[in-house]
């Protein structure tokens, strides 16, 4: 059964495309990562990352799953928003940064943030 851990593991290995970084945003061990992912590549009975070289793609099926899983992640955002209807920051914030930065210079002030501020989704572009 698919875990909502699993799907946000699974978005951000999507953008960073890089299973140790998305590791360190996650604040898990990379291998936690790894074993997300096959759990839910094994359920899906598809891939949805592969290799090249070093470097990490998405796949076809991985790129479909991905709009899926934003759309659902995002209504459940927007349910917890409604259910505790308050005075807080709420929203989509997109952060466009060069990925080394977001990934190792940025991470205690994202979770300072996102502890001020739970109701606003953080999402990092490229």
């Amino acid at each position: 059964m698919m875990e909502l851990r699993q799907l946000i593991t699974f978005r951000t290995v999507a953008s960073t495309l890089n299973f140790t970084r998305a590791a360190e945003v996650l604040n898990y061990v990379p291998s936690n990562v790894t074993m997300q992912m096959k759990a839910l590549e094994d359920e899906l009975g598809v891939r949805l990352f592969d290799r090249l070289g070093k470097q990490l793609v998405l796949t076809t099926e991985g790129k479909r799953f991905l709009t899926h899983i934003q759309d659902v992640l995002n209504k459940l955002d927007e349910a917890r928003d409604v259910v505790h209807d308050n005075e807080n920051l709420t929203g989509t914030l997109t952060i466009s940064a060069n990925e080394v930065i977001c990934a190792y210079r940025l991470p205690a002030v994202f979770q300072r943030f996102r502890s001020q501020h739970p109701g606003v989704r953080l999402i990092f572009g490229h």
